[in-house]
This record gives C-alpha cells, sequence and structure tokens, in this order.
C-alpha cells in the first residue's frame, strides 16, 4: 500500500533520503533547497502524532541508522 506523507515543505526545496527510524515509528528525511548547494536539515515525521514534522540536524546529512 502507498500512502502519502504530507511534510509541508517549503516551495523550491527537496525532500530526499526517506528512511525509516530504528524503531519504525517515524520516517526521517533530508530537506534541503533544489540549488544543491543550500543548508541541508534532517526532519522526523510520525504518522501517529498527526504528521508532526520535527528538525532533528541542521546542517547535516543523512545519520546511518543501524
Amino acid at each position: 500500500t502507498t500512502t502519502e506523507i504530507a511534510t509541508e515543505k517549503e516551495a523550491g526545496t527537496n525532500d530526499l533520503d526517506a528512511k525509516y527510524s530504528p524503531d519504525d515509528g517515524a520516517i526521517i528525511f533530508t530537506n534541503t533547497s533544489n540549488d544543491g548547494i543550500s543548508e541541508r536539515r534532517i526532519y522526523r515525521t510520525a504518522k501517529n502524532r498527526n504528521n508532526s514534522t520535527e528538525v532533528l540536524f541542521t546542517n547535516a546529512f543523512m545519520p546511518n541508522w543501524e
């Protein structure tokens, strides 16, 4: 089943590298400007929390969640 999760991203940005969190309770993804050189932010969004989205890290790359 495919489900769209609204992340309310800003216009002109891309959500990349979406992955499940280690506990499968959220989705973690990178958001950056579509220019390819701007700051990258790592976000977490959880469907069971009314699709709340929170910033985990700023100016970062996707962490290795093992």
